[in-house]
C-alpha cells in the first residue's frame, strides 16, 4: 500500500541528516540530557564490587525467614487438619497424629489411603451380624429344609 506521505517523509528525514541535524539531536537527547553519557568510564575504578556476604546478605535472610514461616504455618495446617479429622471421626487426637506423621515420613506416593473409621452404630451393626453368622441367608430361587440345607426350587 502506497500512502501519499511516504517519499515526503522520506526526503525529510534525508535532508535532516544529511544536514547533520539528527545527529544533533541524538547527541543532545542521548548523550547530555537526563545524565545521558552517566555510565561511560570515567577513570580506572570501574571494576564492578566483588559479591560477598555484606551484598548479598539480605537474599539469604529473607530466604531463611521465609522457609522458617512456611515451616511454621504447614505444621499448624497439619495440627488443624488432624484436630478436625479427630473430632470428626471421633478417635484420639494423638492416634490421628501418629498417622499422619507416618504417611509425611514415608516420603513416596503422592496418595494417601482412605482409612474407615467405625462409627458405634456400624460397630454394633458388625457384631450382630457376627453372631447371627449367614444362617439367614438364602439365595433367591432356594429354599431351607429342616436340616439347614438349601435345595433348588423345583
Amino acid at each position: 500500500i502506497d500512502s501519499p506521505y511516504r517519499n515526503l517523509l522520506t526526503t525529510a528525514v534525508l535532508k535532516l541528516q544529511e544536514s547533520g541535524k539528527i545527529t544533533e539531536l541524538k547527541d543532545k537527547w542521548w548523550k547530555q540530557e537526563r545524565g545521558g553519557g552517566a555510565c561511560k568510564n570515567k577513570g580506572p575504578n570501574n571494576t564492578p564490587n566483588p559479591l560477598n556476604l555484606e551484598n548479598v546478605g539480605g537474599v539469604f535472610l529473607v530466604l531463611v525467614v521465609g522457609v522458617t514461616i512456611a515451616c511454621f504455618l504447614t505444621f499448624l495446617e497439619l495440627i488443624w487438619e488432624v484436630f478436625r479429622t479427630s473430632r470428626k471421626e471421633k478417635v484420639s487426637f494423638r492416634s490421628e497424629l501418629i498417622a499422619e506423621l507416618k504417611f509425611v515420613s514415608r516420603c513416596h506416593g503422592s496418595t494417601k489411603p482412605v482409612r474407615r473409621y467405625k462409627n458405634e452404630d456400624e460397630e454394633e451393626e458388625e457384631s450382630a451380624k457376627s453372631e447371627q453368622g449367614n444362617k439367614d441367608f438364602i439365595p433367591i430361587g432356594f429354599e431351607s429344609d429342616k436340616f439347614g440345607f438349601k435345595e433348588p426350587l423345583s
